[in-house]
């Protein structure tokens, strides 16, 4: 292993000594590049790993001569091209890359790419457009906002807003490589001017840290989430001074599971302040009407006794020196059972108070949280602490009744399916017996209500004897590592070219799993944001003498890169959860049968 490792370097060094001698020639356009970079024989094995920005080249031939030839052809608005505005110019710039490797290995060789253009009269920056503002953050992250047309499908084409209508302003941070992370508006104020002086007149419409103010004056809101990089203002219009109005930002990003009374989005709903990402956690938004800054003391719990039964438990919490208020201590959706100045008990059973209840391999856990809700004038802060009773799984132990569907249905807006489908999709499938490495036909689709365009997503499949996987001994897997059709790489498994967005569609080969007469296919499926495409909601398929093949756009096949190792996901909650973006779905039974 020792020795294999230095030969790969020694391999990338000669290689990074070969390509620092380039044949490059750009052309700069009004609004587009056009890149030439040739590149020498041992190079062509390569091609796929050459990069302008993140796009891949638009053209790709052997010379010949042996020698390659990559040709770019993009716009300036693609491939991450940073624009800078400078005197009287306008500087678009950008870098070639080499990268023999896949992520996270840095690029062996970089070349920068500069197109210089001189600025148009009169030219405004965008950021002082009405209706549109972009800014550029730390580490690669790109903030953005808009004003949206009423239907919420592009950006508004008018700034004028008649008096009590409603303004949908959408804000969005772009990701490189970050984990996924939770936009939320801290402040927003009105202003007459598109620059904040210390003696401008401003109107607060969201203040405290994410408080939305104007919901509890008129009908504002926020919408639900269609992606955590991105939310929806929906704000009613106000009369303020006379002439324009400027809303002003501050946007800020956070990991969504660490939300607290500084790291938040309330609005007022039925009268009471509610927390958009998680209306159980509302508490965070208590301070709204006070003040949402630091404390300088918290409940310290000191002392935690928790005591598992067969089908109960017992949990006492202790300390003698909190100012904590015992009555508002809740386990799950249980109040306590008891509680003194300094103690709080809960006698409960297992079946109560919301408890979650997951079996993994020979364990059955039930889990729940305790929780401080405080009072607006408290001096002690919410708190949540995690409980966990785990017991071994009971030989005889099984889930409730599990009745296979083809349809599984979701929260609010949205309506899963998938399906057994007949050779051309036209139709489902007039049999579930498949011949042993015949194709099996599946379309997994959404449909969506009131949501924006959603692209659906099938971040993992298996296939199991039994209708529940609970219950499966051996499973045998399809797709996994969040979208990886790794069946693919063995079989002419594919998925087939989309037709719709909400629709993905893929061809199985029918293979021996076991000696099983019926097989299920289990399949969790993600309506995800089509812009919003990563290493973690992606579909990948492996395409022989190509490699792993990005289906929506093979150009960022790189996202795929993953598939081989692991593709990074926090082990938290899905941004999604809650808003009905995430479904597991089973179809079965199948029989595939064994011609010989």
């Amino acid at each position: 292993m020792v020795t294999h490792f230095c030969l790969g370097v020694v391999a990338l060094a000669v290689l990074a000594t070969a390509v620092a001698d380039p044949d490059i020639n750009v052309v700069c356009a009004k609004d587009s590049v056009r890149v030439t970079w040739r590149v020498a024989p041992q190079f062509v094995p390569y091609a796929a790993r050459f990069f302008l920005g993140n796009c891949m080249p638009s053209a790709w031939k052997v010379l010949p001569n042996g020698e390659g030839e990559a040709r770019f052809n993009y716009k300036l608005y693609d491939c991450k091209f940073t624009k800078q505005l400078k005197g009287k110019y306008v500087i678009y710039q950008n870098q070639l890359l080499f990268k023999p490797q896949a992520k996270p290995k840095p690029a062996i060789f970089t070349y920068p790419i500069q197109c210089v253009q001189k600025r148009p009269e009169g030219k405004v920056p965008q950021f002082l457009n009405p209706g549109s503002a972009i800014s550029e953050g730390h580490s690669k992250l790109v903030f953005h906002m808009e004003l949206l047309n009423e239907q919420l499908t592009g950006v508004s084409k008018t700034n004028v807003i008649p008096l009590g209508s409603f303004m949908p302003i959408w804000a969005a941070v772009e990701q490189e490589s970050h984990q996924p992370l939770v936009l939320l508006m801290d402040e927003c104020v009105a202003a007459s001017t598109p620059e904040l002086q210390p003696n401008s007149q401003v109107y607060p419409i969201i203040s405290n840290h994410g408080c939305l103010l104007e919901s509890k004056r008129g009908s504002s809101l926020f919408l639900p989430r269609y992606h955590s990089s991105a939310m929806i203002l929906y704000l009613q219009s106000f009369k303020f001074g006379i002439g324009e109005v400027y809303i002003h930002c501050n946007l800020i990003v956070w990991d969504g599971d660490y939300l607290d009374q500084r790291k938040k989005a309330c609005h007022v709903k039925d009268g009471r302040w509610e927390l958009l990402d998680d209306t159980a956690r509302s508490f965070l938004c208590n301070c709204c009407d006070t003040s949402c800054n630091p404390r300088t003391k918290r409940a310290a719990v000191k002392d935690t006794k928790l005591d598992c039964g067969p089908d109960y438990m017992t949990l006492v919490w202790t300390d003698s020196r909190s100012q904590a208020d015992p009555s508002l201590f809740r386990l799950g959706s249980c109040l306590p059972t008891s509680f003194t100045p300094r103690e709080v008990a809960f006698n409960v059973d297992l079946s109560d108070c919301n408890f979650r209840r997951l079996v993994s391999g020979n364990e059955l856990n039930y889990t729940n949280d305790l929780f401080y809700t405080s009072s607006p004038d408290s001096s002690v802060l919410p708190f949540s602490l995690p409980v966990v009773c785990s017991y071994q799984r009971p030989k005889d132990w099984s889930p409730m009744v599990y009745d296979p569907v083809f349809s599984t249905y979701g929260v609010e807006d949205l309506v899963f399916h998938i399906d057994l489908m007949n050779a051309d999709f036209s139709g489902p499938a007039e049999s579930p017996i498949f011949p042993l490495g015949s194709m099996i036909p599946i379309m997994a689709r959404v449909e969506q209500v009131t949501h924006q365009p959603l692209l659906v997503l099938l971040e993992e499949c298996v296939a199991a004897t039994t209708p529940d996987l609970q219950l499966a001994v051996d499973v045998y897997t399809i797709i996994t590592n969040k979208g990886c059709f790794v069946d693919s790489k063995t079989s002419r498994s594919r998925f087939e070219p989309r037709q719709k967005t909400s629709v993905i569609q893929l061809l199985l080969q029918a293979f021996k799993f076991g000696g099983a007469q019926e097989v299920y296919i289990h399949c969790t499926m993600v309506a995800w944001d089509p812009n919003g495409i990563d290493e973690t909601k992606k579909a990948c398929h492996y395409v022989k003498d190509h490699g792993w093949v990005l289906l929506d756009n093979p150009v960022y096949s790189s996202l795929c890169d993953c598939c081989d190792s692991t593709c990074r996901s926090r082990k938290a909650r899905s941004p999604g959860a809650g808003n009905g973006l995430v479904q597991k779905a089973v179809i079965g039974p199948l029989t595939i049968t064994d011609l010989a």
